[in-house]
């Protein structure tokens, strides 16, 4: 049998925290959509920009190279050279790690616990 104080915390635990674990767990979640929807916006949208820009810099180059001086040549090649650099670094941009909550069970009942999980790892 337990003693009085030790059934006394796992009341607490069980009726105080896991309803603010489970609170902070939702929150949590919640940024995590967010940041997803700018983690998406970035790799699509921005992407997507960056990529017309080195194209038109590109045909802007094989087209009229002839009649652009040397440091207007320089210019286009580090127009395209950037945008394409930043382009492979936004495709390189990781996975955020998943947050769920599972219910665990053991001394004082049935509890449930944040787990922060990343596809990368097992």
């Amino acid at each position: 049998m337990k003693p009085d104080a030790e059934k006394f915390l796992d009341d607490i635990s069980a009726t105080r925290l896991t309803p603010t674990f489970e609170q902070q767990a939702g929150e949590l979640r919640a940024v995590q959509a967010e940041l997803d929807l700018i983690r998406k916006a970035v790799r699509h949208d921005v992407r997507g920009h960056l990529m017309n820009i080195s194209g038109y810099a590109e045909l802007l180059r094989d087209h009229s190279s002839v009649q652009l001086d040397d440091k207007a040549r320089q210019y286009l090649e580090r127009i395209i050279s950037c945008t394409d650099k930043i382009v492979r670094a936004l495709a390189e941009i990781p996975a955020a790690p998943r947050v769920s909550t599972t219910p665990l069970s053991g001394p004082g009942g049935q509890r449930s616990a944040t787990i922060l999980s990343h596809p990368k790892l097992p």
